[in-house]
């Protein structure tokens, strides 16, 4: 089998570096594992033993539960020595507002100790402790996108990025939790070791180096798999019709025209059945993800790809993609082409 080993510089630091996971309350296990797993990988594709050596630490040390139930052994941080860790990682944690002595504890601790640290990363609510902290006035910050509604009415000095996967300023890096956890650690390890290194990993744990777009490159076929009820099945009627018929008029008026509404009542009751997604954006979404399998699965030019998904031309389809997913056509089929 063909070796997936990347060539590494001559260069290459060989500086072993620390990694300490601050496991709090309600932790998912994915951002634990998942960044772990990363930096395993690295250290195996650079070919020098424990380059990363991350260590689990946590308020009192002991078991610590996850969501899941998996129980994670930790060492307590007034046990480890502070300035030999490198980069600190504070993980996706509920905030617990009805244990407040719990969460002033953690904040407390990152407030009198993130000097220490190069680097510190935060995943999904991890950021919540970081911002409560006084950490982030000011900043630029990720976090899940079921959360950042809540977070931008507690912390109205942190500017919250609703799409990003993870976003970086200064030593912060903050990500969306969960998968977006490997995301943030592959970057880390493009910072340490280079880009090589990096895709390296990700080709071994089959994960993009890169994902194109944020939190809101959802499915559309499966959004419209959701069990909608009530109106007899109206989004998955719509999203059937969209699929079927990209190149028509497929414009507010003409879907509620075909579906035998007013303009009023379909755009309601749409929006309130695709929880807030409205019918133009629905439409925007199918038709990209329409262009994003011809993309990478044909040959077809651009500009056919355009005419056949319903955006008339290719401008109208640059402008989309950039929207929904922060790169042109051309560079999305460059990038996930296998035939190229």
């Amino acid at each position: 089998m063909p070796s997936i080993h990347a060539k590494m510089p001559q260069e290459q630091n060989t500086q072993s570096l620390k990694i300490a996971f601050l496991i709090l309350e309600r932790t998912l296990a994915l951002d634990v594992t998942g960044p772990s797993e990363a930096f395993a990988c690295a250290n195996q594709q650079s070919h020098l033993i424990h380059h990363y050596n991350p260590v689990y630490v946590s308020l009192l040390g002991g078991g610590q539960r996850t969501v899941s139930g998996l129980v994670l052994e930790t060492v307590c941080v007034a046990d480890v020595d502070l300035s030999d860790v490198d980069t600190l990682i504070v993980t996706g944690g509920a905030f617990i507002a009805d244990r407040a002595s719990d969460a002033q504890a953690a904040t407390q601790w990152l407030s009198e100790s993130f000097g220490h640290f190069r680097r510190i990363g935060a995943l999904g609510g991890g950021v919540f402790y970081l911002a409560h902290a006084g950490l982030l006035w000011g900043r630029r910050v990720a976090t899940h996108w079921t959360q950042t509604d809540q977070f931008r009415s507690e912390f109205l000095g942190i500017d919250v990025e609703e799409d990003s996967l993870f976003v970086t300023d200064g030593k912060f890096w903050t990500s969306a939790g969960a998968s977006a956890s490997i995301d943030m650690a592959l970057a880390f390890i493009r910072e340490d070791l280079g880009a090589a290194s990096a895709l390296a990993v990700a080709k071994k744990l089959i994960v993009f180096l890169q994902r194109p777009g944020g939190q809101s490159q959802f499915s559309v076929p499966l959004l419209s798999q959701c069990p909608w009820t009530g109106d007899n099945g109206l989004f998955a009627r719509v999203n059937t019709f969209v699929a079927e018929n990209l190149t028509h008029d497929l414009s507010n008026e003409a879907l509620a025209d075909h579906f035998g509404m007013s303009l009023r009542n379909f755009s309601r009751a749409f929006s309130v059945r695709a929880d807030g997604l409205t019918a133009a954006k629905f439409v925007e979404a199918t038709r990209v993800e329409a262009a994003q399998l011809a993309l990478s699965g044909t040959s077809k030019s651009i500009k056919k790809i355009a005419e056949d998904c319903g955006f008339r031309d290719q401008e109208r389809m640059r402008r989309a993609f950039i929207r929904r997913l922060g790169i042109p056509p051309i560079q999305y089929r460059n990038r996930f082409n296998a035939n190229q």
